[in-house]
């Protein structure tokens, strides 16, 4: 789960900062999970999860404090990519998946802000 999820961001960026995009559905561990995936994270963006199950966002609020809560995933996604850094959309299938379309499927591109606009 999160915790083999923040193992592998490790050893995939090891030294490197990197932005996490996170939204998660209200049946699962979002706090367990938010507390886990934002320690790897150097800034978090709190993303909609598009489920009617959908973490409310005082719900990710309150499991990553430390969080911007953005408007739509779409926004996330332009935000981190300012940053420059490694991007890692987790915490739920749903939100991942609309990630990968967004951003045109399997293989992201090395700067979303070029699909997204």
């Amino acid at each position: 789960g999160a915790e083999a999820l923040a193992a592998e961001a490790r050893r995939r960026w090891p030294g490197r900062e990197i932005t996490l995009v996170f939204g998660a559905l209200a049946d699962k561990r979002v706090a367990e999970m938010g507390k886990i995936l934002s320690a790897v994270a150097a800034e978090t963006f709190l993303a909609p999860t598009p489920s009617e199950r959908a973490a409310s966002p005082e719900q990710l609020r309150a499991a990553v404090p430390s969080g911007r809560t953005m408007p739509s995933l779409r926004e996330a996604l332009l935000e981190a990519d300012r940053r420059g850094r490694p991007i890692l959309v987790a915490g739920s299938l749903f939100l991942a998946g609309d990630a990968l379309s967004l951003l045109g499927g399997e293989d992201p591109p090395e700067h979303p802000n070029e699909l997204l606009r």
